[in-house]
This record gives structure tokens, C-alpha cells and sequence, in this order.
């Protein structure tokens, strides 16, 4: 299986080959096409341009294949026999070669350009510029246009249409009319673009350098890309090293964040997800051991008084089954508890709802508590709106929360202290407040003590015993579509609210 760090280079580099052959490709093919059609241009603009010329200066087309054989070769950029020509070969401090006289350029043969001349050859009428051996190549030059008269007989060829040649009518439809006062005195044609000169060469090759360059660079680009994928996939890596160490049992994990983006925030997601899982863990291991401790103590009394009364020891007298009897009790509660939490997770705890005053039920609570209260020498006392709070809940579910609630705080409350309960209106909702003036929840406990199978004896002691009291609480105030929150200082007691939707009408 490949990783996301082959797969994305692989991206880059075949994303970057591609652009770079495309740009390049494109860019060469357009740079020549578009100087090849430049430099038609011009050409045929300076050929037409001389071509007019003579014919205004003569009236006619007669004598035209010598007489702009000086124009062309000035426009094709084939140097004058007085230019210094050198073979490739000859060193630097060759002499040009000398000037033909007047006297035997009558004598060279006339090359037309019918076709190309060989390095024996030369070009040109007698007494022009042309009349000068070619032995380097570099200096020949094909026209490539020729010119017809308006009947279509070439009165200029080139190294196609030989002169007196008639080009088809076709063809002369496709070429450059050549116009003088308002009238057509002849054709232009070509067959292809005219060669380049060397300083235009020279311009090509070095745009194909920059754009060899250019690949150089976009190749730096792909180096950089490559990294860039290792520093990219790194912290999926962490993330894999560190869930594989889950899976092998080690909960706790924790990856570095090193940058603070979707990757950073996924890190952080995960850091804090690896640390629920293992509190969790511990949690449920701390819940196990409890468990096991409540259940085994009942039931230690419970065979210990079985057995005595068995052996003949004990008596089973009323007091000794009272005894029994509490212990039995206990057992029952754990386990109606663990199977509130059971039903809760599943979604299908039982709720008999209908509308009632939040008063006369925190009126029952503290009468069910008061003489509990009166013997711990703690003030129970009730406080809330003279208006009706209608609510629609499951009485007995709120009696057993609020119920549950009190006991706490009347077992951390001291002797001459107080345990208020409180109901008001809450914005569309009610709040119903237990609020003691004991010693408080630690702060670390604090944003814990909603949590199940936690337990802190100095934070709270639920009645159950295994630290499910308030977490059974929260799921019964949550399935009523409600919320509960502790606020608490060390010192200065604590208070929990619920709050809860006010029932319609």
C-alpha cells in the first residue's frame, strides 16, 4: 500500500513534468512560429515595398529578376562581396577576400534564384553586390518569393517558379496583391517562410536556453515539493506511530503539534481523545474495584450473619434481620443504579411525564429530608417564586434527583449550617437550585464530579457509593431535555443548578 507521501509526490513530480514539457513545447513552438511569421512579414513587406519601386521606376516588369536582385538579398541579409567572408575554418586573422573588378564580373554566369547555389557559385547580376564566390554556407539564401505579372508569368522566381514560368490562378489567389495608384500590377508568392539570419538564430537558441532554465528551475520546484510532502505527511505519521501504540494497550498517548493548522488542530483533536480514552480507562478500572468493594461488603455481612445463624451462633432476632435487611437494601440500590445508567446509554429510559409545580416539588423534597436535616443540625428550607413554575417532567425522577442532591449536601454540610433549595424562572426555562454552605469541591474535582465511575470522597459522596450518583443525575435531567451545572469554592460551599424547559401553558 502506497502512503500519502508517494501519492503526493508522485502528484507533484507528474504534475510538474507535464507543465514543464507543456510550457516548454508550447513556448518554443509558439516562439518560432510567431518570430517566423514576424520575420514573413517583413519581408514580404520590404519585397513588395521594392518591387513597387522599380516598377514606378522602369513602367514595367522588364529586367525585374536582376534589377531587384540587390533588394533581395539585402532583405534575405546576404552580405556584399565587400563584407568580410570567412570560411569556418580560416583563423581569426584572415584577410577578406578581394573585390571581384567590374571588368570580370561581366564574365561570372548569372545565377537566378531559380535555385540554390553551390559553394563553386555565384549569385547575383554582373556588377552587384552578389557577384562574390559563397564558399560558407551561412551565407546562402533561398528567396522564397516570387513575383508575377497580372497575367501570372513570373517575372522573379524563386526555387519553385522559374522565370516566364505562369503560376496557377489558385495558387495566385492565395498571395499578396501588389498595388500601385490603385492598381493591381502584380502578384506575390511564396511557398515558405524565408530563412532566418544568424542574429536571429542566435535569438532562438538563447530562448531555448531561458526556457532550459526554466526547467531547471521547476525541477528546484519539484525538489522543493518533495520535501514539502515529508514535512506535510510527518504529523500523519506521528498520528499513525501513536494510534498503533493504542491498539497495542498504551491509551495514553500524545503526538507533537507542529503547526497550527487542519493538521495542528487534528493533532490537538487527537492528544485530546488519546487522554479521555485513558482516563476513561482508569475510570472504569477505579469503578470495577468499587463495585467490587460495595458488593462484597453487604455481602460479607450478609453470609457472616447467615452462616452464624446457621451454625446455631446467632439468633436470627429482629435486630440481627434488620441488619440483613439494610444490607440487602444497599445491594438493590447499586444495582437499580447501574441499571438506570444501562437505560440512559441505551435511550430507553422510562419517563412518565406530565405538569407539575417545580414548588410543591421541592416542598416534598424538603419534606422528606427534614427530620434527616433536624437530626444533622442543618437548616433545611425552601425559596422560590411566588408564580407557578410549571413543568413537564416524571415527578419521581425529579424527586429522586433533587433527592439525591440534598443528601449530599446535608452530609457535607456542618452542623448549624444550611441546605437551600430554590426554584425562579430562567429566561424560557426554570432554574432549580441545592445549594449548601459546606466545604466545598475542589477545583481539580470540580469538572469531574459528573463523570461516571469518578470518585472523590473529599468532592462528594453520592449515597451510592461507587461514585454514580451525580452522573445518574445528569442522564435523568438531560433525557427531560434539561442541563445540570456544579458551582462550587473551597470554603464556601456549593450549589448545583438544573435547569429545565418551563412546560406550555
Amino acid at each position: 500500500m502506497r502512503s500519502i507521501r508517494t501519492k503526493l509526490t508522485l502528484i507533484i513530480i507528474a504534475t510538474s513534468v507535464l507543465a514543464v514539457a507543456l510550457v516548454g513545447v508550447s513556448a518554443r513552438w509558439i516562439t518560432h512560429s510567431q518570430f517566423t511569421t514576424l520575420r514573413l512579414e517583413q519581408t514580404r513587406s520590404a519585397f513588395i515595398e521594392a518591387a513597387v519601386s522599380y516598377y514606378q521606376q522602369n513602367g514595367s516588369w522588364k529586367g525585374a529578376e536582376v534589377g531587384l536582385q540587390r533588394d533581395v538579398n539585402r532583405i534575405l541579409g546576404v552580405p556584399s562581396a565587400t563584407d568580410r567572408v570567412r570560411d569556418p575554418s580560416a583563423p581569426a586573422d584572415a584577410a577578406p577576400l578581394p573585390s571581384i573588378p567590374r571588368s570580370d564580373q561581366d564574365a561570372l554566369p548569372r545565377i537566378t534564384a531559380a535555385g540554390p547555389s553551390t559553394p563553386a557559385q555565384t549569385v547575383g547580376p554582373p556588377g552587384s553586390e552578389l557577384a562574390a564566390p559563397l564558399g560558407n554556407e551561412r551565407f546562402e539564401r533561398r528567396n522564397p518569393f516570387a513575383l508575377a505579372d497580372v497575367r501570372g508569368v513570373v517575372v522573379v522566381g524563386n526555387h519553385r517558379w522559374r522565370l516566364g514560368e505562369t503560376i496557377p490562378p489558385a495558387i495566385l489567389a492565395t498571395g499578396t496583391p501588389v498595388v500601385l495608384d490603385g492598381k493591381h500590377i502584380g502578384t506575390v508568392s511564396y511557398d515558405a517562410p524565408p530563412e532566418l539570419r544568424s542574429l536571429e538564430r542566435i535569438y532562438l537558441q538563447r530562448t531555448g536556453q531561458a526556457i532550459f532554465y526554466a526547467a531547471i528551475a521547476a525541477a528546484l520546484a519539484l525538489l522543493i515539493g518533495f520535501l514539502g510532502t515529508s514535512f506535510l505527511t510527518r504529523p500523519v505519521r506521528d498520528l499513525t506511530g501513536a494510534i498503533r501504540k493504542m491498539r497495542g494497550g498504551e491509551l495514553e498517548q500524545s503526538v507533537p503539534i507542529r503547526a497550527q493548522d487542519e493538521l495542528g488542530e487534528l493533532a490537538h483533536a487527537f492528544n485530546d481523545m488519546s487522554s479521555a480514552v485513558a482516563r476513561g480507562q482508569r475510570l472504569r478500572e477505579q469503578m470495577t474495584a468499587d463495585i467490587a468493594h460495595d458488593l462484597r461488603t453487604p455481602l460479607s455481612v450478609l453470609t457472616g450473619y447467615l452462616e452464624g445463624i446457621r451454625d446455631g451462633v446467632l439468633d436470627a432476632s429482629p435486630d440481627t434481620v434488620d441488619t440483613m435487611y439494610q444490607e440487602a437494601v444497599q445491594l438493590q440500590r447499586l444495582v437499580e443504579d447501574l441499571r438506570t445508567l444501562s437505560l440512559a446509554d441505551a435511550g430507553r429510559l422510562p419517563l412518565q411525564l406530565e405538569v407539575v409545580d417545580a414548588g410543591d416539588v421541592l416542598t416534598a423534597v424538603r419534606q422528606a429530608f427534614a427530620p434527616i436535616a433536624e437530626q444533622a443540625g442543618v437548616t433545611l428550607k425552601v425559596a422560590s417564586d411566588a408564580s407557578p413554575l410549571p413543568l413537564r417532567v416524571d415527578p419521581s425522577r425529579l424527586r429522586q434527583v433533587l433527592g439525591n442532591l440534598v443528601d449530599n449536601a446535608l452530609k457535607h454540610t456542618s452542623p448549624g449550617g444550611a441546605v437551600r433549595l430554590t426554584g425562579r424562572r430562567d429566561g424560557d426555562g426554570i432554574a432549580l437550585e441545592v445549594a449548601d454552605d459546606g466545604a466545598g469541591i475542589p477545583q481539580e474535582a470540580l469538572a469531574h464530579i459528573f463523570e461516571r465511575f469518578y470518585r472523590a470522597d473529599a468532592a462528594r459522596s453520592d449515597g451510592s457509593g461507587s461514585g454514580l450518583g451525580l452522573p445518574i443525575a445528569r442522564s435523568l435531567i438531560e433525557a427531560h431535555g434539561g442541563t445540570i451545572a456544579a458551582h462550587s469554592a473551597a470554603g464556601q460551599g456549593t450549589t448545583i443548578t438544573l435547569r429545565l424547559p418551563a412546560a406550555n401553558g
